[in-house]
C-alpha cells in the first residue's frame, strides 16, 4: 500500500524563501503545477540531464507523483527519504540521484524536494543530482524487452 505524505510534513511556508538570486518566491509558485520551464530551474550545482549515466554508475531514482514519493519504484514517506539521503552520503562509491517529477505536482513541493536533496547531498561534480520531467525521463529509457 502506498504511503501518502502528510501535507503538513511535506509543505512549508514559502513566504521567506528565495531562489538565491534575491527574488522572493510568492504564492503563485505555491499553487503552480510542475513544468521544467515554469518551476524555476534546478539548483546551479545540479548536473545536466544525461550526466547521471556512466560506465558502472549506479543511480537512485526519486519520483514524485501528486503527493506521493517513490524511491527506486517503492513508495516511501518524507522521513524515510531523509534517512535514505543520509545513508547515500555514507556509500562508497556514491550513487547519483535522479529526481523525476510528474506534471500534476505543485512547484512548491518540487522546490521543497530540491532543497531537501541539496541540503543532504553534495550535488555537483563527482555526484550528480539531475531532474527530469516524467515525460523527459521516459524518453531516455531503453525500450522494453521483447519476449518471444
Amino acid at each position: 500500500m502506498p504511503y501518502f505524505i502528510p501535507l503538513a510534513l511535506f509543505a512549508f511556508s514559502l513566504a521567506n524563501l528565495s531562489t538565491g538570486s534575491g527574488d522572493p518566491i510568492g504564492a503563485r509558485v505555491a499553487t503552480e503545477k510542475y513544468s521544467e520551464k515554469e518551476c524555476r530551474p534546478a539548483p546551479k550545482n545540479w548536473q545536466k540531464k544525461g550526466s547521471e549515466f556512466g560506465e558502472l554508475t549506479t543511480v537512485n531514482l526519486l519520483e514524485i507523483s501528486g503527493s506521493r514519493l517513490f524511491w527506486n519504484k517503492v513508495a516511501i514517506d518524507i522521513q524515510t527519504l531523509r534517512r535514505y539521503l543520509i545513508e547515500v552520503q555514507r556509500l562508497n562509491p556514491k550513487p547519483n540521484l535522479v529526481l523525476v517529477v510528474e506534471p500534476q505536482v505543485r512547484c512548491s513541493d518540487v522546490l521543497t524536494l530540491r532543497r531537501l536533496i541539496s541540503s543532504n547531498l553534495q550535488c555537483g561534480v563527482g555526484f550528480a543530482c539531475v531532474e527530469y520531467s516524467s515525460r523527459a525521463w521516459k524518453s531516455v529509457q531503453p525500450p522494453p524487452l521483447q519476449h518471444p
